[in-house]
């Protein structure tokens, strides 16, 4: 048939390659219509359809995209409600019937963004204690970041990501990860470390990070939201600690020796500024709070003892 590509025999379709999946709003509100596009090509053949499949907490749907020019292909989705966590995929299909998923593991794992009136900023959400050197040999995998959320209203953040600096090291949240209402979400190095240094069901809830281990000398820690997918880059929040004055110095031993050997370091209060130093000390507890209140700065003694 003219204009139809055919496979010769023993020929193996390939299939679709689909680039530059993006939106076009960074942070899209109730009141935004939201784009959809990538880049579908297809070598042997030709691309007969591509769809993008959303799921907003109860299952993915299917909206059509439209070859709008060369190879672009783009859907319009939404206006959705204030506070709505998306996750969504692309999956083209050629004239062979060869299907391709973008990213590669949808529906598994797909890109995510949040509608947000007010999107989540430095001050909201905030890095409120960390235990970068734990007890125990190399802490036991007791290293830790609590997250407290400063609102009176639950935050999801799915996909949002932490990392340790820019060297590749992060975490991304979990589809349906929420913090609660002026409440903690405790990122751990290893579950069952934090068990076996607080005990089992004490910390809670916790995500695991991971292999990589916080830096005993210090490094910036940073919060991204979900896939910024060439938007800026930009943490909307950081903190790069040192253990090395003006930050607190963590020590166990009375006569100031060690560096951490359990100690945490914690904000005086979860409003104040996280990437100012002078807001941080040492924690009172020899093993910190996480998933608790910070200790309270009212012994000044202890607070200048261990800062």
């Amino acid at each position: 048939t003219p204009g139809v590509t055919t496979l010769t025999v023993g020929e193996t379709a390939l299939p679709p390659q689909i680039a530059d999946a993006t939106r076009n709003i960074e942070f899209p509100t109730s009141s935004d219509t939201i784009t959809i596009s990538a880049t579908i090509t297809d070598t042997a053949g030709t691309v007969a359809a591509a769809n993008v499949l959303l799921d907003t907490g109860s299952g993915y749907t299917s909206i059509a995209m439209n070859n709008t020019t060369g190879n672009t292909w783009a859907a319009e989705v939404g206006p959705f409600d204030d506070k709505t966590a998306i996750r969504w995929y692309i999956d083209a299909t050629n004239n062979f019937g060869v299907s391709q998923t973008e990213p590669f593991s949808a529906p598994a794992n797909g890109f995510m963004f949040h509608v947000q009136n007010t999107p989540v900023g430095k001050g909201i959400v905030v890095m409120n204690e960390i235990a970068y050197n734990p007890t125990g040999p190399d802490g036991g995998g007791a290293e830790f970041v609590e997250l407290y959320n400063n609102t009176s209203e639950e935050i999801d953040l799915s996909g949002f990501n932490f990392s340790r600096g820019s060297d590749n090291n992060n975490f991304t949240f979990p589809w349906g990860t929420t913090i609660a209402a002026n409440g903690y979400l405790v990122l751990v190095q290893n579950i069952g470390g934090m068990e076996a240094l607080y005990g089992e069901g004490t910390v809670s809830p916790m995500l695991q990070w991971g292999s990589w281990q916080l830096l005993n000398g210090g490094v910036e820690l940073r919060l991204k939201h979900a896939n910024v997918m060439g938007f800026s880059d930009t943490p909307f929040t950081a903190v790069d600690y040192s253990n090395t004055e003006p930050w607190p110095i963590i020590t166990f031993n009375p006569d100031g020796s060690g560096d951490g050997n359990g100690r945490t370091i914690e904000l005086i209060e979860p409003n104040l500024d996280e990437s100012d130093p002078l807001n941080w000390r040492a924690s009172l507890g020899p093993i910190g709070s996480p998933g608790a209140v910070n200790g309270t700065a009212t012994d000044v003694s202890d607070w200048v003892l261990f800062h």
